[in-house]
């Protein structure tokens, strides 16, 4: 059975690439296998190493260093479906071809954007088999302000990163917030709650530490950010950004 790494930025899908070395190099690079051209990614950042019928990652001294599943690892065992986050890029440990199971190539239409030269691909495709695998559609976070205004913040990408990071979906200022405080997942059964490794996240009043799945109504809180989580269709009065 072949293995895939699937290459995500912002939820949309980079690349795809199949694992058929024992060793897999990632970082700025142009000389990895798989190349993520931003400047906050180390020129050789992580690698995955196959031993026998297992897989690992391992960070290489990167600066801003890898995560999987939401924790720092400097080495780890890699299960199907583990996310591997550099930044805010995501790379998926998968079996799943997607050029099998979408019917076209991944890279069949590209197009670059930005200055870095990234290379967007279409996944329309996907987007619709995700939408037909998710039953959750239309989900969001409605973020409370101290003053008392509300903030909604749809999941619309695979990902939502909330902590200290400056590249994170929402940014929480402060001397002790972690770098990621926690994320939320978008998976084929629903959204999960995946706290960071220092974030204090609490889920309805009590503290979390492994990922759990969401449901609607939940109340989110990380370093007094008070964030509910919904499925429901909001009410046009409830958005006051």
């Amino acid at each position: 059975m072949m293995l895939y790494i699937h290459v995500y930025f912002n939820g949309v899908l980079k690349e795809q690439v199949e694992l058929r070395k024992e060793l897999t190099t990632i970082g700025r690079s142009k000389d990895n296998d798989i190349q993520i051209d931003n400047s906050g990614v180390s020129a050789h950042h992580a690698r995955i190493v196959q031993e026998g019928q297992s897989y690992f990652i391992e960070d290489a001294s990167s600066t801003n260093g890898t995560n999987v599943n939401g924790e720092p690892v400097s080495r780890k065992q890699l299960e199907y479906g583990d996310l591997i986050s550099i930044l805010k890029y995501t790379l998926k440990f998968s079996p799943l071809d997607l050029q099998t199971e979408t019917g076209k190539p991944v890279s069949q239409a590209t197009n670059f954007i930005d200055g870095a030269g990234t290379i967007d691909i279409d996944v329309s495709q996907l987007d619709q088999l995700l939408k037909q695998q998710n039953p959750v559609n239309g989900a969001y976070l409605l973020i409370h302000n101290k003053d008392g205004r509300q903030r909604k913040r749809p999941l619309t990408n695979q990902t939502f990163t909330i902590g200290k990071d400056p590249l994170s979906d929402l940014v929480i200022r402060g001397w002790f917030v972690p770098r990621s405080s926690m994320r939320v997942d978008r998976r084929v059964d629903g959204y999960y709650l995946v706290p960071g490794k220092r974030g204090q996240v609490q889920l309805n009043g009590g503290r979390v530490h492994n990922e759990v799945k969401l449901k609607d109504g939940d109340n989110l809180s990380a370093r007094r950010v008070a964030i509910q989580f919904v499925t429901s269709h909001p009410e046009e009065s409830a958005d006051r950004n």
